[in-house]
């Protein structure tokens, strides 16, 4: 549910002991465990309200399939993959039959040097 690790939890108590108190910290957790035990109890009982009603149900379950598919149509991986399998298979030419490369890469010569003033000389674009 929460992608908490051992390291973060361990901070929070840190601080928490700081600003609380090491006395005081017991009450507040128990205090903040009872209010996370509530509002996961009145998520799961509003849940199961909706799954019980059959025309709330219904709706909760076709805005699920939206979402799941708004998910899929929305995968960037899958589509990286999708658009980069016909460049995996075309095979690499050897490095003998490769023209000379000077370091950047797809350029198989360098670009001409820029004149400090080439891009003032341009007149109005059209």
């Amino acid at each position: 549910m929460l992608d908490i690790s051992l390291g973060e939890i361990t901070l929070v108590l840190l601080i928490a002991m700081v600003f609380i108190g090491p006395e005081r910290l017991p009450g507040v957790a128990r205090k903040i465990g009872s209010f996370l035990r509530q509002v996961k109890e009145a998520l799961f009982q509003v849940r199961q309200e909706v799954e019980q009603d059959e025309e709330t149900a219904q709706v909760f379950s076709e805005m699920q399939n939206t979402v799941h598919e708004i998910t899929n149509a929305v995968n960037l991986r899958k589509f990286m993959r999708e658009m980069s399998e016909p460049l995996m298979e075309r095979e690499i030419p050897s490095k003998a039959a490769a023209p000379k490369s000077h370091g950047w890469v797809g350029i198989t010569s360098p670009p001409p040097p820029l004149h400090p003033t080439s891009c003032l000389n341009q007149g109005p674009a059209s």
